[in-house]
């Protein structure tokens, strides 16, 4: 395994190291919120297309 820079500059690589476990978990869960809320939202505009008198 190469060694690592000291801290505050950047080689080839440490862009890996950039994202923590904490961070990445938090990416994954604003994923999946906004997953579900562009889901919902495209079926309520389906629905109002097929049934605009119900809206």
């Amino acid at each position: 395994m190469a060694a690592r820079a000291p801290r505050g500059t950047l080689k080839v690589g440490d862009a890996a190291w950039a994202h923590t476990s904490k961070e990445k978990q938090r990416m994954d869960v604003e994923n999946v919120v906004g997953l579900i809320v562009a889901v919902a939202l495209l079926a309520y505009l389906v629905a109002a297309l097929i049934r605009p008198e119900r809206f």
